[in-house]
């Protein structure tokens, strides 16, 4: 792994450790950008999706973690499957319950309307 990307990683894991992940994100999108070998790709596809999660986007963070999941398994490191596999079975619950509270645009746009038009909404039990 070059220096450069490792310090970047570094620093983007304390970010993450420290509650940061706004910092976090566009540092590990920078080290994606240099097109790193496999495991550091991995590496930072990793600590990526925590904290893509962290900012309200399990969907984004359930993919990256696959990704991550599918680099360790073609690097052979068990450690890192077994670990990429939990980070993305946390995300898949979240980005579940997301799915499952969104509602339809159209509805929330017919909701507005009714609204705007002094239309009282009724709440289903």
């Amino acid at each position: 792994m070059r220096p450069g990307i490792k310090a970047r990683l570094d620093q983007a894991a304390a970010a993450l450790r420290e509650g940061r992940p706004e910092e976090a994100v566009p540092a590990l999108e920078a080290v994606l950008a240099l097109r790193p070998d496999d495991e550091a790709r991995m590496l930072t596809l990793g600590l990526l999706a925590p904290a893509v999660a962290q900012l309200g986007d399990p969907g984004r963070a359930h993919t990256l973690a696959q990704e991550a999941q599918e680099l360790a398994k073609r690097l052979g490191n068990a450690e890192g499957v077994a670990h990429y596999e939990a980070v993305a079975a946390q995300t898949l619950g979240a980005r579940m319950a997301a799915e499952a509270n969104a509602v339809p645009l159209e509805e929330a746009e017919a909701a507005l309307k009714d609204i705007a038009s002094g239309k009282t909404l009724e709440v289903p039990d």
